[in-house]
C-alpha cells in the first residue's frame, strides 16, 4: 500500500496570498507534468492509443467546422447575397443513381421571371471544363469557365475589365478577380 503524502504549504508575513497562490498553482502543474509524464511511460500503447484518438477527433472536429463556416459563408462577397439563392437540379440515371448539378437549364429562368412575381432576376449557368487562352507569343493561361445569359452581371456583381467579341459569335469577358489574376497574366492578354 502506498503513502499518501500530503502537501502543506506555510505563507509567511511577507507574501501576499496572490503571490502563494501563484507559486502553489505552479508546483502543481509541475506535478500534473510528472504524474502524466509517469503514466505515459508506464503503460506507452494505451497513452498512444488515447492521445491519437484525440489528435484525429480534434482535427475531424475542425474540419467540419471549416466545411460548415464555408457552406455558410461562400457567397457573403456579394452585396446581395441575402436574396441570391440557387437552383439544384436533381436528376434519375439510367443506372438509378440519383444526381444532383448546380446547372440550370435556359428556359428555366424565363419560367421563374414569369411564374413567380417574387423572382426579380434569374440567370442561367452551364459550367465548361478547360479552356486555354493564348497570346500570339505563345504565352497561355488554362482555366475553367462557364457559359452564362447576359442577366448573370444583374445577379452577380463583377467588375468587368474588357469585352471582346470575336468571330464565333463568342463573349470574352475579362473579370477582376484578385484571386484569379495576377497583373503579368493581364499584361500578356490584354494588347
Amino acid at each position: 500500500m502506498k503513502n499518501n503524502v500530503l502537501f502543506f504549504w506555510y505563507s509567511s508575513c511577507e507574501t501576499s496570498v496572490e503571490e502563494s497562490l501563484i507559486l502553489i498553482n505552479a508546483i502543481m502543474v509541475k506535478h500534473y507534468i510528472k504524474v502524466a509524464l509517469r503514466l505515459i511511460k508506464r503503460s506507452f500503447l494505451f497513452s498512444t492509443i488515447n492521445m491519437l484518438g484525440f489528435v484525429f477527433g480534434m482535427t475531424a472536429a475542425f474540419l467540419i467546422y471549416l466545411w460548415v463556416i464555408n457552406e455558410l459563408t461562400y457567397d457573403n462577397c456579394f452585396p446581395d447575397a441575402d436574396r441570391i439563392s440557387r437552383v439544384i437540379e436533381v436528376s434519375r440515371e439510367t443506372s438509378g443513381e440519383i444526381k444532383e448539378s448546380p446547372e440550370s437549364i435556359r428556359s428555366l429562368v424565363r419560367v421563374f421571371k414569369e411564374d413567380f412575381p417574387q423572382v426579380e432576376d434569374a440567370t442561367a449557368i452551364k459550367y465548361e471544363d478547360n479552356l486555354t487562352l493564348e497570346t500570339d507569343d505563345e504565352k497561355r493561361i488554362i482555366g475553367k469557365y462557364v457559359h452564362v445569359d447576359s442577366t448573370f452581371f444583374h445577379v452577380f456583381p463583377f467588375p468587368i475589365i474588357e469585352v471582346t467579341p470575336n468571330n464565333y459569335g463568342i463573349i470574352l469577358i475579362m473579370l477582376y478577380y484578385p484571386r484569379l489574376w495576377h497583373e503579368n497574366y493581364l499584361e500578356m492578354l490584354l494588347p
